[in-house]
């Protein structure tokens, strides 16, 4: 049987590329609170809805800021606080220099290959979420369909994830960690980037498909095969911590089961 242990928000550095349709704009269609953009050469001014960012123009979010970006191929990149997003024209190359990315890509779209200081991510029709915080302990979490992840520098060792599946690394580590389980019901609740009354709705099949995988995980848990614990990250960060289950949900943005108390250890460096 595996436990659970419930988290919060998560942030990253990384690179997007694939072989698709190549990334020509994107389209600033919600902003809140403090969202610059910097444009190549230019000068930092407030973002505004319907700012097209190419080129290496920036877009940088302040404290209680968030973004979001649709590109000329349907790509949908949301950005947390304190994050500095940039892409490259004619590639599909992206850039977050730190705070938290959600990425959803169209399966029509061509996939991408989001580099990390850790590890590459191959991805198609599939949409994540990445953090890196304040130590750099890379964070990445499936919402729905899969990617391949493999070990920079040793290609060699790699690991799939799956809906619901969340790994945390140090850049420089020489594996990747057995993956564990992210409460997706939680998640859909409580994290501010899928938040509709913040957002538009995701589209269609995306959000049909993270249906699909909490019913799923759901079933799991009827089954046993996932309980709930106390463990808690409260917030972004690996930090966990031991709590009532009675915690205020409002701090927290999704929920992790774990394999045992070896994985916890390995996973979080509690």
């Amino acid at each position: 049987m595996k436990t659970l242990l419930y988290a919060g928000c998560f942030i990253a550095s990384i690179m997007v590329t694939a072989d698709a349709a190549e990334l020509s704009s994107a389209e600033i269609t919600r902003r809140y609170n403090d969202v610059r953009i910097l444009p190549d050469g230019g000068s930092e001014r407030e973002a505004i809805i319907g700012d097209e960012i190419s080129g290496k123009t920036m877009v940088r979010t302040g404290l209680k800021s968030r973004a979001e970006l649709r590109f000329n191929d349907n790509t949908l990149s949301r950005l947390g606080s304190n994050t500095v997003f940039s892409f490259k024209r004619g590639s599909r190359d992206m850039q977050v220099g730190s705070g938290t990315l959600f990425l959803q890509v169209p399966k029509d779209a061509g996939g991408a290959v989001i580099n990390t200081a850790a590890v590459t991510a191959a991805v198609t029709g599939t949409t994540i979420m990445i953090e890196i915080d304040g130590n750099n302990m890379i964070k990445i979490i499936v919402l729905e369909g899969s990617l391949d992840l493999s070990l920079n520098g040793d290609g060699r060792v790699t690991q799939t994830l799956r809906a619901g599946e969340m790994i945390i690394m140090r850049p420089g580590d020489r594996t990747i960690p057995q993956s564990v389980n992210v409460d997706l019901n939680l998640l859909m609740k409580t994290s501010s980037l899928v938040n509709e009354e913040e957002f538009n709705a995701l589209p269609d099949t995306a959000k049909g498909k993270i249906a699909e995988a909490v019913t799923d995980q759901q079933k799991r848990i009827n089954r046993g095969e996932l309980s709930k614990t106390n463990l808690v990250i409260p917030g972004s960060g690996s930090r966990v911590i031991l709590t009532d289950q009675n915690f205020d949900r409002r701090e927290t943005a999704f929920t992790v089961f774990f394999a045992s108390e070896a994985l916890r250890n390995d996973c979080f460096q509690v």
